[in-house]
């Protein structure tokens, strides 16, 4: 039996349906934290309390079959589910337990009346590949994939499937499509997502501006490569990774051989940062409570158009020093939105119900800053 690739999978906030016939002293478990049990000798994965099947069994798919795990008798009994059950999606990373991307995706199926959930399957490095065909091999029908995968996404749709031209020309996937006839697509949503985030929220576009981003990894990348077709004045990456920043260089000057780019160390964008447009911070720095600021409030100034992808908290110190320097400012939440839009419409063929995908976020973030 090949090792189960998840750290764990859950469905944080959604109920399943139940199954018909159970016995009174059986307890089912719609999806809480899945973890292979290896003493068992089917592919069951130990669900804290109870037992959820997350195999394929006589070709059903995913959640048609449900180990129920009986309390007196200490056992796992098969189970069925009705036929219709719900169409799944999910976010491939790791870690993942602290994304909102399940929130806003269960709102959006709620709203449209779609019969589908949306999950968290957190793969350590090294896993992705299992991980999606582990999740294609059960009936799901896409994925989005999140820090550490993307470029591996890249890799496995390249050598698999078909790649949209905005994935191909980024080199990183965040969105896998599972078609129902066994084909695969990879898009990347994440920098149509944020353009739209930007106009949304400070009503520009990145043409013309002088571009500043911090960090070069996938989101950095993504945005990078976005702004050199989107005709910036000029381009600048800042990053403490000299490989992956120079790799990131040689890209965009294949990608856009005319557009004036310059890459430096994250230590001295400090120097650069005043006479940049638009500033885009897209490194983990500022998640964690003791984090300072990439850069001072010196380095800001009013008129600029200040960007962290940090949602969460929703105010970092980076964006702090920005604002109190008169930059406007915003925080990741945009991009989270918009680029999940682009993915459900990817999915579903439908237009994104964006308001109640944008008030479920609102009402996390809020839960999740009470003490």
């Amino acid at each position: 039996m090949a090792d189960w690739p998840f750290q764990a999978l859950k469905f944080p906030g959604v109920s399943l349906p139940e199954p018909t016939g159970a016995p009174a002293n059986a307890a089912f478990f719609s999806v809480v934290t899945a973890r292979r049990l290896p003493s068992h000798p089917v592919d069951v994965y130990n669900v804290e309390a109870g037992f959820h099947h997350t195999g394929a069994i006589n070709n059903k798919r995913l959640l048609e079959n449900v180990f129920l795990f009986s309390l007196k008798e200490k056992s796992a009994t098969l189970w069925t589910v009705s036929a219709s059950s719900p169409i799944l999606y999910g976010l491939i990373g790791h870690p993942v337990a602290h994304s909102l991307s399940p929130v806003m995706m269960n709102a959006a199926f709620h709203a449209l009346a779609i019969d589908a959930r949306y999950g968290l399957a957190d793969a350590p490095p090294g896993q992705f590949v299992a991980a999606a065909e582990a999740l294609r091999r059960n009936g799901w029908r896409g994925a989005n994939v999140t820090l550490p995968h993307k470029r591996a996404a890249f890799r496995y749709v390249h050598a698999h499937g078909e790649l949209t031209d905005e994935a191909r020309i980024l080199q990183t996937v965040n969105t896998l499509v599972f078609h129902a006839d066994g084909t695969l697509t990879g898009d990347n949503t994440d920098a149509q997502g944020f353009c739209d985030a930007l106009r949304e929220t400070f009503r520009i576009s990145l043409c013309g501006k002088r571009v500043l981003i911090l960090g070069s990894g996938g989101a950095g990348s993504a945005l990078a490569l976005a702004s050199a077709f989107r005709r910036v004045e000029s381009l600048q990456i800042a990053a403490r990774n000299t490989g992956a920043r120079r790799r990131l260089m040689s890209a965009l000057r294949h990608a856009a051989p005319g557009l004036p780019v310059e890459d430096l160390p994250l230590r001295q964008a400090v120097h650069v940062a005043p006479a940049c447009d638009v500033i885009i911070q897209t490194t983990p720095v500022g998640m964690k409570s003791e984090d300072a600021s990439l850069l001072p409030e010196s380095a800001f100034r009013t008129g600029q158009w200040v960007v962290d992808l940090i949602y969460s908290p929703p105010r970092t110190p980076f964006l702090e020093a920005a604002a109190r320097a008169g930059a406007r400012t915003a925080n990741g939440l945009g991009m989270l939105l918009h680029q999940g839009a682009r993915s459900f419409h990817r999915w579903t063929s439908r237009k994104a119900p964006l308001d109640a995908m944008r008030q479920a976020l609102l009402d996390a973030l809020k839960k999740k800053a009470l003490p």
